[in-house]
């Protein structure tokens, strides 16, 4: 169990912005974390949650170790250097993309942890992977675990050893509840294998988009949601995985729920990337939105130029047409610099 020191405020409100899928390196584009600082300084999160694919695959593949440690530390600096100057509490998991390369998850939590504001714990050695922990939320009051964030390294499935601990760790909570489930959510990489069943139920009744399919751990047996459902304590599973699936659908009592990539490093579509708020209620209860970046903040030439020319699914004549634009934009207001002009290289390459 954490020992983070998470709790509900006044108004018996918690609020987590959940980004997934940065999934770029040590030159990270500067618009992913001006648009995730955008969403930070308006909804003021008590917790960020990264769900993983947290550098690109070929970070850490260097000949030598030690640069592959040095590469990914300079890839977390791009997005932990950020939060740890605002002081924002931090989790993260791992995704598919984190194990490339010769570093270890736990040799690679171990420059995470090294952050200020981490309150990821590695977890309980013999479980598979890392960072498997729980996350307790005490009541305004701090008397009573209030809720419950259970976090998962889904590679590989989530399989018997997490859930043999999941199913202890549940049970305790609950006795020092009054025999009473703590209510909790989830947050991994991969959607569970049951979200194949869930999106196709929905049809055109799905909350938000599915542009791709959906796409669980290839060893995932289904027996992390069954476990889950008869425990009886998750309202909600929170992923990422696929970059352009932003649905939010109910299933046998559970929320799937998947967020779309928050970054500009790897594909994505034009009009989903953005990242997902989520307001936990000290009774229980929860809501959550897609915040869509381009819809909430591309309101004017400069911004739209800028959008499109760090879209990395457009084609490359549009991409350089908007660098130029973006450029002439950045004159005209006297913002013109050395770092503009390297921002846009970086999109461009």
């Amino acid at each position: 169990m954490s020992k983070a020191k998470l709790k509900f405020n006044s108004n018996g409100k918690f609020k987590i912005l959940q980004v997934s899928d940065f999934q770029d390196g040590p030159t990270q584009r500067y618009l992913t974390m001006d648009y995730v600082l955008k969403c930070v300084e308006e909804y003021k999160p008590d917790l960020i949650m990264i769900t993983g694919d947290n550098k690109f695959s070929t970070t850490g593949t260097e000949f030598f170790k030690f640069m592959g440690r040095y590469f990914i530390r300079k890839t977390y600096d791009c997005f932990m250097k950020p939060f740890e100057e605002l002081g924002i509490p931090v989790a993260i998991v791992f995704g598919n993309h984190d194990i490339d390369g010769k570093l270890t998850r736990r040799e690679q939590f171990e420059i995470f942890k090294a952050y200020s504001v981490c309150v990821s714990e590695a977890g309980e050695e013999h479980l598979d992977g890392c960072c498997n922990f729980n996350l307790p939320i005490m009541s305004s009051d701090g008397k009573r675990v209030a809720y419950n964030l259970w976090c998962f390294d889904s590679n590989d499935g989530v399989l018997d050893d997490k859930l043999e601990w999941y199913v202890r760790t549940a049970n305790k909570l609950k006795e020092e509840n009054g025999g009473e489930n703590v209510p909790a959510m989830v947050f991994q990489h991969h959607p569970p294998l049951q979200a194949l069943d869930a999106v196709k139920e929905a049809g055109e009744n799905l909350n938000g988009f599915c542009h791709e399919e959906v796409c669980p751990d290839p060893k995932d047996e289904g027996k992390q949601f069954d476990t889950m459902v008869e425990q009886g304590d998750v309202k909600a599973i929170f992923y990422g995985h696929d970059h352009v699936n932003t649905y939010c659908v109910p299933y046998k009592g559970i929320d799937l729920a998947c967020a779309p990539t928050s970054g500009f490093g790897y594909y994505g579509d034009f009009d989903t990337r953005g990242l997902r708020y989520i307001t936990l209620d000290e009774d229980g209860t929860y809501e959550t939105e897609m915040v869509y970046y381009y819809a909430k903040f591309c309101k004017d030439k400069l911004s739209k130029a800028r959008f499109t020319m760090c879209s990395t699914e457009l084609p490359d004549e549009t991409k350089k047409k908007a660098a130029k634009e973006y450029m002439e934009e950045c004159r005209k207001n006297g913002t013109y610099s050395s770092k503009i002009k390297k921002e846009c290289k970086v999109a461009l390459d």
